[in-house]
């Protein structure tokens, strides 16, 4: 929720779980409606002290710069806070994986074009795409569709598209 002109302060919640995460000085990026694909970015400069005892969250603020008075007091943003960054994470679609259970598997394409099952452990979800913390190395091809008809040793065509 925005509050002010220049800068503009935006209030937000975050689950008590997620709040020892988060510090003053942390970037944020919010996006509105009336502006779509456009990301305005800013710094946390509130935490309350306080978890509400209702909700279980933590109230936050951020200020974020608005020279050119696109965001307005009282419009909703939604609000990306990044709380973990990891350069290295080997990341696939989330919907490349399979769960059976309490095991999780993808698919992947060996050199001589055979569908390969293969457990996973996951760590980090955002956004569609999945942290695959073991079970794949960089520069595996995963199978990101289809594979519901696959079965390990399976001749398949491989087939690359860009997203």
């Amino acid at each position: 929720f925005l509050v002010s002109r220049n800068p503009v302060k935006a209030e937000f919640t975050v689950p008590e779980r997620y709040s020892s995460r988060i510090k003053e000085g942390q970037d944020v990026e919010i996006q509105v409606t009336a502006y779509p694909g456009e990301t305005f970015s800013g710094k946390v400069y509130f935490i309350d002290p306080r978890v509400n005892d209702v909700t279980r969250t933590v109230l936050m603020k951020a200020k974020i710069p608005n020279r050119d008075g696109h965001l307005k007091p009282g419009m909703f943003a939604n609000l990306n806070l990044i709380v973990n960054t990891k350069s290295d994470a080997l990341v696939i679609p989330e919907t490349a994986v399979m769960v059976k259970g309490d095991t999780t598997s993808v698919f992947v394409i060996s050199e001589n074009n055979k569908a390969s099952l293969k457990l996973v452990v996951l760590g980090i979800r955002l956004a569609g795409r999945v942290e695959v913390t073991q079970g794949l190395r960089e520069g595996d091809v995963v199978v990101v569709e289809g594979f519901q008809k696959l079965r390990e040793g399976a001749d398949v065509q491989v087939r690359f598209e860009e997203k």
